[in-house]
């Protein structure tokens, strides 16, 4: 029983797509591929511009750890693929800034969520 469940582990490992995170995978699906998600999050199908498949852009969050699953939802039903994180090695850097200049001052705290809406509200938007 024990090497059963080490074959399966093993097997999904060898399977798995990998991506590393902050790192962005193109995705080449069937043209039957109605639906692809992970969790709760909807990943938008374009259709491929050069053959009849669709293509996904799959992007990895610099800060996610562990394994997840891909939900893949195509005219044979539903069946996933797990997708294996690997850590990315990015430099790192230390900034130094003034005590002063850490927080804003009040005065400019409307002008500040103003822009940081504006900007999250072009970064969600996808278009094929």
């Amino acid at each position: 029983m024990k090497f059963l469940a080490i074959f399966a582990l093993l097997a999904i490992k060898i399977f798995a797509l990998n991506i590393v995170n902050g790192d962005v995978v193109i995705l080449k699906l069937d043209k039957s591929t109605t639906e692809l998600s992970f969790g709760s999050k909807q990943i938008p199908l374009i259709e491929a511009p050069n053959s009849s498949d669709k293509i996904a852009v799959l992007a990895a969050n610099y800060r996610a750890k562990g394994d997840f699953a891909l939900r893949i939802v195509d005219q044979n039903g539903s069946h996933e693929q797990i997708v294996a994180l690997k850590k990315g090695e990015y430099k790192k850097e230390a900034l130094s800034v003034a005590p002063g200049k850490v927080k804003p001052p009040k005065e400019a705290a409307a002008r500040i969520k103003k822009e940081l809406d504006e900007a999250n509200a072009i970064y969600a938007i996808t278009t094929p």
